[in-house]
């Protein structure tokens, strides 16, 4: 069998393995009401999905993409799952936490982390609804290119028309410049009115990536702060983030501990399956027995590289290799390359001359803050933090989604 890779994560920017369990992974992937997974796995800080699962519910999200009333209601509810969400944990104090007893610092986790499943299912039929929509608009836009022999300028305008500029947080002639640019080729093109339903959720649903990571930004902040504190009381320290919930709640109500030993073997190398209602942790030959199911990442020797346009433009410079959670190094000019970015990344935004990022398309976050700072962007680039080193002297050509490297 194969595995579909949902999320991924190059540090521990979160308590990641704390919030993965078996009750957690009930309410996330059972929480959508007209499907059920039953497989999971979280290995090398990635998550995945049962292959054969994942395609059944992306044909069950097309067959509903029809209907009004269920993208509306499937976009109000991630709404109101992440506003929840950060609503939870908004007065988490350090303070109050250290008043709490050990039932009640873990009865206030089990309520975030199931909270958290619940939002990320609404992201991932959110998501899943934009996506359908984006191959369907893309369709047009290329048949309608055909027809004015223009396919070369296909990523240019596809990323004119699915760039959100409604939401986007720029200066009045910006935002004037993207509406005059949208109208342009809409009326170029001549979409189809619904069509112009399509691509308006679209814009709405690249938004709410960035309205989501915000949220999960700040809610992350204060889950830290509680798995911090039962660090602290069970002198575990970082280590409880290789705890599972239910390992979590078995110390703070009765005491039983993970033997030192398997958390020493966890710290290695971890993965965690899910399958037939059953909760794994798995370490050492287990894990690497999975190799041949999951996706390997090998560096490959490329000097050009394709990706999706996020933000249109050109750059041309040395490359600076980020991690989330290191992105102070940045110097100016410099044509950053990510995993995917979150909210931090702001200031090195400003400072760098193009984005390249692995994951996302689209509606990706990287997709938002390229924009807002009107910097050239290419997204969705695999193995793009392996094959392109510090140093690299590249060309980012984000009027086609190509990334062309010139050696050091």
């Amino acid at each position: 069998m194969k595995w579909h890779k949902t999320a991924r994560r190059d540090a521990f920017s979160e308590p990641f393995i704390t919030s993965i369990d078996k009750e957690v992974f009930c309410s996330r992937l059972n929480a959508v009401d007209f499907f059920k997974f039953t497989r999971y796995l979280v290995v090398d800080m990635t998550r995945y999905l049962d292959s054969r699962e994942f395609d059944s519910f992306e044909r069950s999200i097309r067959k509903r993409v029809g209907n009004e009333a269920f993208v509306r209601s499937a976009i109000n509810r991630m709404y109101d799952a992440y506003e929840a969400l950060e609503k939870v944990l908004l007065e988490v104090s350090v303070q109050k936490l250290r008043a709490m007893s050990n039932e009640e610092l873990a009865e206030l986790l089990r309520k975030y982390l199931m909270m958290l499943a619940r939002a990320h299912e609404t992201f991932w039929v959110a998501t899943s609804i934009s996506n359908c929509f984006a191959e369907q608009v893309r369709e047009a836009l290329l048949h309608r290119l055909k027809q004015l022999t223009k396919e070369e300028d296909f990523e240019k305008y596809f990323s004119i028309i699915t760039n959100p500029y409604e939401y986007l947080k720029v200066g009045k002639s910006t935002r004037a410049r993207y509406e005059k640019e949208f109208k342009e080729v809409v009326d170029e093109i001549d979409f189809l009115k619904e069509d112009i339903s399509k691509i308006k959720k679209i814009r709405e649903i690249i938004f709410l990536r960035t309205f989501r990571r915000e949220k999960e930004d700040v809610s992350t902040r204060k889950l830290e702060l509680i798995t911090k504190e039962i660090g602290r009381r069970t002198g575990l320290g970082k280590k409880i983030y290789l705890m599972t919930y239910s390992e979590i709640l078995k110390l703070m109500k009765k005491g039983k501990r993970v033997p030192e030993r398997k958390l020493s073997e966890r710290k290695k190398e971890i993965a965690l399956l899910f399958e037939k209602n059953v909760e794994k942790v798995l370490t050492g030959p287990e894990i690497r027995m999975l190799g041949k199911q999951v996706e390997e990442i090998q560096t490959e020797e490329m000097n050009e590289l394709q990706g999706m346009v996020a933000c249109r433009g050109f750059a041309e410079g040395k490359v600076r290799v980020v991690k989330q959670g290191k992105v102070g190094g940045i110097r100016e000019g410099e044509i950053l390359v990510t995993m995917m970015t979150t909210p931090d990344f702001a200031p090195a935004i400003r400072k760098c001359a193009g984005i390249i990022t692995e994951e996302g398309g689209i509606t990706c976050h990287a997709a938002i803050l390229s924009r807002e700072f009107n910097v050239p962007c290419v997204v969705g680039i695999k193995k793009a933090t392996k094959i392109l080193k510090n140093g690299d002297h590249v060309v980012l050509d984000a009027e086609k989604g190509r990334v062309i490297r010139k050696g050091k």
